[in-house]
Parts: structure tokens; sequence; C-alpha cells
């Protein structure tokens, strides 16, 4: 009887530990998923997985590049930069400080002459394509400072309050800018710029293409589509091929229209 309750005794730990690493076992999996979920998004595009040592990798999900001549704006926002990827050390900007940045590019550098329109439009495609967590802001400020007013004011008037025989799409205003942001591009003008931001605020989120679609901004980029501008035109297309990635815009261009302004035959 001794024996077998010492035997007991001596087997209890062992059961324990039995407990405790499968336990441990049991919670690997969460807590690699917990890492996994802490690594910066960005590593999709150059890496497969993360060693980790003793023969453990994360896996990562591949992200793909779609070809923007195929997508045109609607190419995926990129991750925050791996430099401010840490929100404690590099917090976002808050939604009050997006608007007032807003406010002053919209109400202030797309009014006054001062300013070079070119340059502000420029700005202001920085920050509504900027990354995936910030871009959805950016373009709430944008809309709720009224820049979709101002674009279509900009649109309308940069043509008629040019001299006659200047090129509306070449227009200059206080300055030369600097080299444009939207791939391919060299020293557009202000039109450009508009249609640029357009659809790229269309091509990527939700609530901005709904709000656009609403307010008749399809109609700026169907004209642009159209423009006798090359640098336009292709601006307008690559717009149009990025909103119909979305059933929202393939509700409003249909599969004939896109298909003749892109200038193929069925």
């Amino acid at each position: 009887m001794e024996g077998g309750e010492g035997g007991g005794e001596a087997g209890a730990p062992a059961a324990q530990g039995t407990e405790e690493a499968d336990a441990a076992a049991a919670a690997a999996p969460s807590r690699l998923a917990e890492l996994k979920r802490s690594l910066w998004e960005g590593w999709g595009y150059y890496l497969d997985s993360v060693p980790l040592g003793d023969g453990q990798d994360i896996e990562l999900e591949k992200i793909k590049r779609p070809d923007p001549d195929i997508v045109g704006f609607a190419y995926p926002l990129p991750p925050v930069p791996f430099e401010v990827r840490n929100p404690r050390r590099f917090p976002p900007p808050s939604e009050d400080e997006m608007f007032a940045g807003m406010c002053k590019l919209v109400r202030l550098g797309l009014v006054s002459r001062a300013y070079s329109f070119v340059e502000v439009l420029d700005a202001i495609y920085q920050y509504v394509g900027s990354n995936s967590r910030d871009a959805p802001a950016w373009q709430r400020a944008f809309i709720k400072v009224g820049g979709i007013q101002r674009l279509k004011l900009l649109w309308r008037d940069t043509e008629s309050k040019l001299p006659q025989g200047t090129p509306p799409d070449t227009v200059r205003i206080s300055r030369e800018p600097r080299k444009a942001a939207v791939p391919d591009s060299q020293d557009m003008g202000v039109r450009y710029y508009v249609v640029a931001i357009i659809g790229r605020m269309l091509g990527t989120i939700q609530e901005s293409r709904v709000r656009l679609i609403k307010d008749g901004m399809l109609d700026i980029v169907l004209e642009a589509a159209q423009d006798h501008d090359e640098n336009v035109r292709e601006c307008g297309l690559y717009a149009l091929k990025g909103v119909v990635q979305h059933p929202e815009g393939r509700q409003e261009i249909s599969y004939d229209k896109l298909i003749g302004l892109l200038g193929l035959k069925r």
C-alpha cells in the first residue's frame, strides 16, 4: 500500500507536466496567429514566410500586384511605410488633424493664386492614396471640406479662363510643379490632377466611390476619357478601368461604353 501511495505521488508531477505541455501545444497556434497579426503587412510583398527558428516558420499570404494597365486606379493602396509601422511610436494623424490639413489645401491652396494649383493637387493626390490605414480617413476629410465641389469648379473653369489658343491641359498657375504623382506622368496640368484624384478615390474606397458617383463625378471621368489631350485621356481611362472593378462602377458604366472608350472593337 505504501509503495502504491508513493508511486502515485511520484506520478503526479509527471502528469502535471504532460498537461502543461499539452496546454502549451494547444496555445501555440493562437500565439503564432497573434504574432502574424503583429507583423508589418508589407512583408507579403517580399516574403513567403518568416523564419522563427527551431524549424518553425510563419507562412505569409502573398500579396498580389495587379497590373495597373488592367485595374487602373483600383490598384491596391500600399501598406503603412515600414519605418512608421509602430502606431505607438508613430501615431497616425487624428481625424481632426486630417480635416485641418485638407481644409488648408482645399479652401486656401485651391483658391488663392499665391499657390500652384498643380502642386496642391499633387499633395492631395498623395494623401488620398497614402496607405491602407490612413487613406480612407484622408478621403473622408477631403469630401468633408468640400473637395468634390472644388474639383468640379477646377474642371469646368480651368479651360474657360485660359487665354485663347492656350492648351487647357498644360495650364500652370504660379510656378512649375514637381514631378507628378501618377505613374508614367511628367509635368501634368490641373485638369489631369483633377481626374487622377477622382480616379484614385473611385478605385479604392467604397465610401468615397458611392459619394463621388452620387455627386456626378463619373461625368468628368467620361469627358476626360475622350479628351483631346493624350495625358488627360489616358488618366480618364485609368479612372474608368478602376471604377469598373467594383459593382458600383459596373452599374454606371456599361460594357459597350467601356469598350468604345478604350478604342476596342468587339
